[in-house]
């Protein structure tokens, strides 16, 4: 559950955080967001007790692509959507430690 204050309290500097329109980003528990360049895939994962600041960040990577699928495709939830989620690279920070940690170049 997102809501305005959530977004407010990790990212507390909008501008110097840039993500391309191809990109996916993952987040999954206490990450914010200081600064960072993304043009591609991230996914970063914070354990319960973890927390995980991102500070000068740049990804760069192939990321996700969404591939259109016909009427023929193997996959029923394919089909339904008509495409499917192609992961050809992705960068993933898992912390999984308690306490403070900084994500940086």
């Amino acid at each position: 559950v997102s809501t305005q204050s959530t977004w407010v309290s990790r990212l507390p500097a909008p501008a110097a955080v840039r993500i391309s329109a191809r990109s996916t980003l993952v987040l999954e528990g206490d990450v914010t967001l200081e600064s960072l360049e993304l043009d591609g895939a991230l996914v970063i994962r914070a354990a319960p007790g973890a927390k995980v600041i991102v500070k000068d960040l740049c990804v760069k990577n192939k990321g996700w692509l969404l591939e259109p699928v016909d009427g023929r495709h193997k996959e029923e939830v394919a089909r339904m959507r008509g495409f499917r989620l192609v992961r050809l690279e992705t960068r993933v920070e898992d912390v999984r430690v308690p306490g403070q940690h900084v994500v940086s170049d």
